[in-house]
Parts: structure tokens; C-alpha cells; sequence
């Protein structure tokens, strides 16, 4: 009965581990967007200052009455989507090897 609990808690802290990785990842990704619309030459910015402006943009979102929920889950289903695809493309690439 113990090992049961203790499975609960290591899937328990999974999940808010990837759920936290899931807003860091829509933030980059909408910190990018926006930071691509704004810039007027394809030049990069770094990560930083995309992912700064993705979690200033991402926090407003979720702090809207009524709509902070419905944004915060858009937002992490995204991020979710976008961690299992990567991790996906991850195991189907082949291995190259440089020689």
C-alpha cells in the first residue's frame, strides 16, 4: 500500500513538472512570434528576450477574469503538444553519424 502512494506522489510531481515545462515552452513559442512580427530584419534576439516577453504575455493571459482559465489551458495543451511532439521527432530521427 505504501509503494502505491509513493507512485502516486512521483506521478503527481511528474505532472507539474511537465505542466511547467509546457508554459515554458508556449511562452518561448509565443515570445518568438511576437518578437518575429515587431523585428524588421530576420535578425535574432536571443531566447531570453522571447521567452520574456512570452511569459509577461502568457501571465496577463491567465490573469483575465473568466478567460484566465480557458487561456492557461489553451496555453498548456499547446506546450504539452509541442513537448510530446519534440520528444516524438526526437525518437524518429535517425541517428547520424558525422565521421
Amino acid at each position: 500500500c505504501a509503494a502505491f502512494f509513493y507512485l502516486i506522489l512521483t506521478l503527481l510531481a511528474t505532472y507539474l513538472v511537465l505542466i511547467y515545462l509546457s508554459m515554458a515552452f508556449s511562452s518561448l513559442f509565443i515570445g518568438d512570434y511576437i518578437m518575429s512580427i515587431f523585428r524588421k530584419e530576420p535578425k535574432n534576439n536571443g531566447l531570453f528576450i522571447s521567452m520574456l516577453v512570452g511569459v509577461i504575455l502568457v501571465t496577463i493571459l491567465c490573469h483575465i477574469p473568466f478567460l484566465g482559465a480557458l487561456f492557461g489551458f489553451i496555453i498548456v495543451s499547446f506546450g504539452m503538444g509541442s513537448l510530446v511532439y519534440y520528444i516524438w521527432n526526437l525518437k524518429q530521427a535517425p541517428a547520424s553519424v558525422e565521421g
